[in-house]
C-alpha cells in the first residue's frame, strides 16, 4: 500500500498518574511529553500533540486547522462512553472518557477523534448532527465521520478486520454495523 512516509512516536504521556501504553501502529504526528490537563478541560493541542499537521484531519478543516484545533477545548469525564462532540452549551468541545484514554485500543481512539473532529466541522457548518429522520447507521452525518476515519485507517495500512472491528460500535446491534459497512464500502 502506498503509505505517505510517517515518523514513528511513542507516547509518553501521563493522565492521573496512568501512563498510557505506546501504540501498537505508527501514527501521523503524535507528538512525544506530557499530556497536560489542567483540572477536567484541555486544549486540543495539549491533549493531542501534532494532530493539526496529520493529512487526514487537515483535510477535514482545510486552511482553518490549527485555528480550530488551538481554539477547541477537550473535555476529559468520569464515567461511561468513548468521546463525542459537546455543542449543547453553545460552544463546541470535544469529550473524551478517562478510561478510554487511559485503556482504549490507541488505534480506536485515533480514529475516533477524526470521526469526532468531523462531527465538529459539520457542526460549524450548520448541519444536524443527529437528525432522528435516520436511523444512527444511515444519518449521513454518521457516514462522512465515518468515512473519513475509514480512509485514515486504510492509509495507515490496517487490515480490513480490523477496519470492521472498528466499525463495530456497542451502542447499534450487529445488523446495524453490517449496514454501516456496507455503506463504507467495508
Amino acid at each position: 500500500m502506498g503509505m505517505e512516509s510517517y515518523k514513528t512516536v511513542s507516547i509518553n504521556r501521563k493522565l492521573d498518574g496512568v501512563q498510557l501504553k505506546h501504540f501498537s501502529h505508527t501514527f501521523p504526528g503524535w507528538g512525544h511529553g506530557k499530556m497536560v490537563v489542567s483540572g477536567e478541560q484541555a486544549s486540543f493541542n495539549n491533549v493531542f500533540l501534532g494532530f493539526k499537521d496529520v493529512p487526514a484531519i487537515r483535510d477535514i478543516f482545510k486552511g482553518s486547522t490549527s485555528r480550530v484545533l488551538s481554539r477547541l477545548p477537550v473535555g476529559i469525564y468520569k464515567g461511561q462512553g468513548y468521546a463525542w462532540v459537546d455543542v449543547q452549551r453553545g460552544r463546541l468541545r470535544l469529550m473524551v472518557a478517562r478510561w478510554y484514554l487511559r485503556s482504549g485500543k490507541k488505534l480506536d481512539i485515533y480514529l475516533d477523534v477524526i470521526h469526532e473532529l468531523v462531527h465538529g466541522r459539520q457542526h460549524m457548518e450548520g448541519m444536524n448532527l443527529w437528525d432522528e429522520k435516520y436511523a444512527y447507521v444511515d444519518r449521513p452525518t454518521e457516514i462522512e465521520a465515518y468515512a473519513a476515519a475509514v480512509r485514515e485507517a486504510k492509509r495507515l495500512g490496517v487490515s480490513s478486520k480490523e477496519i470492521r472491528s472498528y466499525l463495530r460500535v456497542p451502542w447499534v446491534g450487529a445488523g446495524h454495523s453490517e449496514r454501516l459497512r456496507r455503506h463504507l464500502g467495508v
